[in-house]
């Protein structure tokens, strides 16, 4: 975005000064996107190069349905801002498995081109290989170490080191972010989102109601295991319509990203190809036939001339695409 500066109006339209509105939450996402360790920061563009190959393209397609919970065209991701690109990219890497290996991307660079890496980047393999996404509310702050609370597991005086972290967030507030230690000090990934203290009621509810179903199968189940198969619960639950009453502490003017956002450039643009390929087969089949290819149902199917008359008493509403996410829809 153009530079803007500190006392300019807000680009939002919000009609404030830029440091009282949106200059923070540009500034994190900002600083993220560029965050982290130069080591931390070089190896994770060797995992997404590594995922993004086009061996893995189904693979690709299958988790970005999965993580933005519907069906929508995955040329999409040029649609998304780069912050909402990278959270799905990261958790894919580190979390999905792989429908062609029943493996994460991470487990097979590590097995693969890991090897041949220098002892200080498997050792952050190592680490990240294990780290799961997690709750967390801010209880203290002291640049760079933050004081969270496990509000999933009731733990407190969880201690991070994030100094990009510890300038954008203030006590009370949430933090949905993967953590792991590395030479005695806890750190987080990029992806962390930072959220309004009001979630956490409703996240805290969803997600213990989710991991209840999971451990009702499982004997062994863990909350490690669980979040390991399922990070994308937390994003899932921003998309509900359980999250709608609080979306308007998100996005513009606030010091917080609205994931929703992504998720409507996301509907739009599909939709807006979904239209184009229909209009592309209608008129390739009146070159062919003629006469124009026909009208819509009310179930949404598109029929020919000679099948209106049937079409005219289908009344069966259409079915909604089903992805199955835990505690998304108890």
């Amino acid at each position: 975005m153009p530079a803007v500066g500190r006392n300019d109006p807000c680009p939002c339209g919000s009609g404030r000064k830029y440091k009282n509105c949106c200059m923070r939450r540009h500034e994190l996402e900002e600083s993220q996107q560029r965050g982290g360790g130069m080591l931390e920061k070089a190896l994770l563009v060797e995992l997404q190069q590594f995922a993004l190959d086009e061996r893995f393209a189904r693979d690709l397609d299958a988790s970005f349905q999965v993580y933005w919970g519907g069906a929508y065209d995955p040329a999409g991701l040029q649609v998304l801002d780069r912050a909402s690109a990278l959270r799905w990219l990261e958790w894919h890497v580190l979390d999905y498995r792989l429908e062609s290996q029943r493996r994460r991307p991470i487990e097979l660079f590590r097995e693969g081109p890991g090897q041949e890496l220098p002892e200080e980047y498997r050792e952050v393999l190592d680490v990240w290989t294990d780290a799961t996404m997690g709750l967390y509310r801010v209880e203290r702050i002291q640049p760079p170490v933050l004081t969270l609370y496990d509000p999933l597991r009731e733990v407190g005086d969880v201690t991070v080191e994030d100094a990009v972290m510890a300038r954008a967030a203030r006590p009370g507030d949430l933090l949905i972010a993967r953590t792991y230690e590395l030479g005695g000090v806890r750190r987080m990934t990029p992806s962390s989102l930072l959220l309004p203290g009001d979630f956490e009621t409703g996240l805290v509810e969803y997600v213990r109601n989710a991991y209840r179903n999971y451990a009702s199968e499982r004997s062994q189940a863990t909350w490690e295991k669980f979040l390991r198969a399922h990070g994308h619960i937390f994003i899932a639950y921003m998309m509900s319509y359980r999250a709608d009453a609080l979306r308007p502490l998100l996005g513009p003017g606030t010091r917080f990203h609205d994931p929703l956002a992504a998720r409507d450039r996301l509907r739009a643009f599909t939709r807006e190809r979904q239209e184009e390929r229909e209009e592309e087969l209608r008129r390739e089949y009146a070159a062919e036939h003629g006469e124009p290819l026909g009208t819509r149902t009310a179930s949404g199917l598109l029929v020919l001339p000679h099948q209106e008359e049937e079409a005219a008493t289908d009344k069966e509403e259409p079915k909604r695409p089903t992805i199955l996410l835990p505690g998304r829809d108890d």
